[in-house]
């Protein structure tokens, strides 16, 4: 896959990732299972299924946020000067999820500045009007504290 394409597949993914978090909140539902209806229902507004890959970076990034919940949105907290989780526009605290879950993750294909860039993308489509501001600020302190791990240094 080359670079554009690649980089275009994870963006769906990262909308659809968040997409499907937004829904497990509101529903209460299987986060891993709002990925599929996530998917079905940008199919049927947009008249195109997201790719298999796009769908398959989605649930890594669902399944990598269930497994770090506790720790990613502990890092939000403490981050977002004076924010609490319940206070933040629900679709933006997904995006700040998915972006946090990338940075802990800690991939080399996905350095900070790359998992950042592309949660300011995401908060663009999806976000309120302040959201790639706020999200900017959070994800690069967040960056700043988990140091060589967001970096791509440690991880997977």
């Amino acid at each position: 896959m080359t670079a554009p394409i690649e980089q275009q597949v994870r963006r769906q993914g990262r909308i659809l990732a968040a997409q499907a978090l937004y829904q497990a909140e509101i529903t209460g539902e299987d986060a891993d299972a709002a990925v599929a209806v996530a998917s079905r229902i940008g199919a049927e507004e947009e008249g195109q299924s997201p790719s298999e890959p796009a769908e398959a970076w989605a649930r890594w990034l669902v399944e990598e946020f269930t497994g770090r919940r506790l720790q990613v949105d502990h890092l939000i907290e403490e981050t977002s000067a004076n924010w609490r989780l319940d206070r933040m526009a629900r679709m933006d605290l997904q995006i700040l999820r998915i972006g946090v879950t990338e940075l802990a993750a800690g991939r080399a294909d996905v350095p900070a500045p790359v998992a950042i860039d592309e949660a300011i993308e995401v908060a663009r489509v999806l976000g309120s009007e302040q959201a790639p501001a706020f999200i900017n600020g959070v994800l690069d302190a967040v960056s700043r504290r988990l140091g060589p791990v967001a970096a791509g240094g440690t991880g997977e």
